[in-house]
């Protein structure tokens, strides 16, 4: 036995999760902020992703372009409506942008983000955001997104391939033209018989996207009322919707839709 782990061990037991096992369904690269805040929270975690994150079908060529066009003040605004959407967006920057994009932006066009996480992604670039909606939800956006000018303007909308409809509807009824961009796809990832064990076996399952649920509900199958633990506690209320209409039971939804609403419903779920 090791007297340091097991003093660390017992030290984080001491959290407000008490060494509850806490099953994390986020992708790969998106997982170790959630997972280290719960585990500093005394958690027990096990990250199992279910999806993952991949190249635009045409392998970004359109969303370099629309970058290009970006950095050259074409659109009025750019809108991100989540973390990996802006490091997408980031990373097809040029890299000889003229003028240099830190700390300014270019041309006329303005940044509106959806949660305080995708707005992180673009002030750590050293970029300024103007618009991050107090409800972290594509509804919330369009209540706060403003009248287009009397012109017409338009809207570099980078998002996965799969994404709701409702933010370029509601933007294009308000006079808006939208262009969308692909700028990554989510793949499925098979379940083997660990991760199922560590599904079945934690106490709560957290959910931080639609995809994630419904794969979540496909990957169990036959297995999905008696391979899930009672408690799956989900961002926010279209993930919970998904989750739901799946079939998946004992949902809970984060009163904040971001990183840290999501810890504290886990938080305040678990100590019920």
């Amino acid at each position: 036995m090791n007297p340091d782990t097991d003093a660390h061990r017992d030290a984080s037991r001491e959290g407000p999760l008490g060494g509850r096992r806490v099953v994390v369904t986020r992708p790969e690269e998106g997982s170790g902020t959630l997972a280290s805040r719960l585990t500093d929270l005394g958690a027990e975690v096990f990250e199992v992703p279910l999806v993952a994150t991949v190249d635009p079908a045409d392998g970004g060529t359109a969303l370099n372009r629309a970058a290009v066009a970006w950095t050259q003040g074409h659109f009025d605004w750019l809108l991100l409506t989540s973390p990996t959407g802006a490091r997408r967006f980031l990373a097809a920057l040029p890299a000889d942008a003229d003028p240099p994009l830190a700390g300014t932006r270019p041309g006329r066009s303005r940044i509106a983000c959806i949660g305080p996480g995708t707005a992180a992604v673009m002030t750590a670039a050293g970029l300024h955001v103007d618009l991050v909606p107090d409800r972290h939800v594509a509804e919330g956006m369009l209540e706060v997104f403003p009248s287009s000018p009397p012109q017409g303007g338009l809207v570099l909308f980078p998002r996965a391939a799969v994404g709701r409809d409702l933010i370029p509807e509601g933007l294009g009824a308000a006079g808006w033209s939208v262009e969308l961009v692909e700028a990554y796809r989510t793949v499925p990832l098979d379940l083997d018989h660990a991760d199922r064990a560590a599904i079945a076996g934690a106490d709560a399952v957290v959910l931080t996207s639609s995809s994630a649920a419904q794969r979540l509900a496909d990957a169990l199958g036959a297995d999905l009322g008696t391979g899930l633990p009672a408690t799956v506690v989900c961002i926010g209320p279209v993930t919970a919707g998904t989750a739901t209409t799946a079939g998946i039971g004992g949902v809970h939804v984060a009163d904040v839709h971001s990183l840290d609403g999501l810890v504290d419903a886990v938080v305040s779920v678990l100590a019920r």
